[in-house]
């Protein structure tokens, strides 16, 4: 058996009362006989529930199931929700979200349980759930908030749900990279943007504000974000007659690293280098998608702050019922890199 099977069969028999409030459990020896496991398993599994308040160990007598047990088993699951991207693991961002995110809420004396966006939680999940961290509209979500379970929004898509979130400052970390373009001596910066509809606009209005922010404040014309579709062909021919221009762009600021790189392939098959003939920078840090490709300038958020304030939200929310938390966003850092390396450029004329 794994930790986690050993965590559900001593929670089971506690609360169907084969474990009584206050009874003395077996050793970890004799646990990990009958579970046929080994005994750091069963250790493992005692010491997360100890973590969790729900079995107490005391020197010379034994671990006990806590006396107040069954409070703490009623609403004690904390989600996480996550977008599965078309493949049935967590991406790199989310694993390392979950992580963080399962260390805060066994902390705090919950249990986690994560699912994918197609996934469903059982009855006796819905019954125990207390809140959960979500990072896109999912039946789950809609069946939350019919229930006024608490939900907090984490992800790098903005907040279209009008729900209390946690996002990265997508102003201030586009801001930087455009000054950095700007000190870099580009005059002439394109921004191509997402083609996104309503779904992401509030994630990437902030950037496309600070792009033309940045060129007031430094004189250069601000040109019309090009509007992208990923892997959209009509959207590469506009492209393409844009860089036909003699007077095309020296650089680009692309809103999203995927994307970003995108444009860096249809470049490439146009003959133009980076970031030899074009300078390219993205945002949102997407280092896992680099390889084999160009390392990008971008500018990144820390993951481990990003779902401490989330779980912070949460967890305070569900203490205090009453009193919805307030939105907060975490600061991005810029990352320079060589997509934004060329040694000379031309001066705007």
């Amino acid at each position: 058996m794994l930790v986690r099977q050993v965590e559900d069969e001593l929670l089971r028999r506690m609360k169907t009362g084969q474990y009584a409030p206050g009874e003395k459990l077996p050793s970890i020896r004799e646990m990990s006989g009958e579970f046929g496991c080994s005994y750091v398993i069963a250790f493992r599994a005692v010491r997360t529930l100890k973590q969790a308040g729900c079995l107490e160990t005391f020197k010379g007598s034994g671990t006990f199931v806590a006396r107040d047990i069954q409070k703490r088993l009623n609403k004690k699951l904390l989600a996480y929700i996550f977008d599965k991207s078309g493949t049935t693991r967590l991406n790199l961002h989310d694993s390392l979200r979950y992580t963080f995110f399962q260390r805060m809420v066994r902390e705090a004396g919950y249990t986690d349980i994560a699912l994918q966006e197609d996934e469903l939680f059982s009855p006796a999940e819905l019954d125990s759930l207390a809140g959960a961290l979500i990072t896109l509209r999912t039946p789950q979500m809609e069946e939350l908030l019919a229930r006024k379970i608490p939900c907090v929004f984490i992800s790098s898509l903005g907040n279209p749900y009008h729900l209390p979130s946690v996002i990265p400052d997508f102003y201030q970390g586009s801001r930087d990279v455009m000054r950095h373009l700007i000190r870099r001596g580009y005059r002439r910066i394109g921004c191509i943007t997402i083609d996104s509809g309503e779904f992401n606009r509030s994630s990437f209005l902030p950037r496309e504000q600070a792009y033309g922010d940045v060129l007031r404040e430094t004189g250069p014309p601000v040109p019309a974000p090009l509007e992208w579709n990923i892997g959209k062909e009509e959207t590469q021919i506009r492209f393409r007659e844009l860089m036909s221009n003699p007077r095309h762009p020296e650089a680009f600021f692309v809103p999203n690293d995927k994307l970003a790189l995108e444009v860096i392939q249809v470049l490439a098959e146009m003959g133009f280098r980076v970031p030899e003939d074009i300078g390219i920078a993205g945002l949102e840090n997407m280092e896992f998608l680099y390889r084999p490709t160009l390392p990008l300038t971008s500018a990144s958020f820390d993951n481990a702050a990003l779902v401490r304030e989330a779980c912070s939200l949460l967890l305070n929310w569900i203490d205090h019922p009453q009193k919805p938390p307030e939105n907060r966003t975490i600061t991005m850092t810029l990352q320079i890199r060589k997509s934004t390396e060329k040694t000379s450029v031309q001066k705007y004329e």
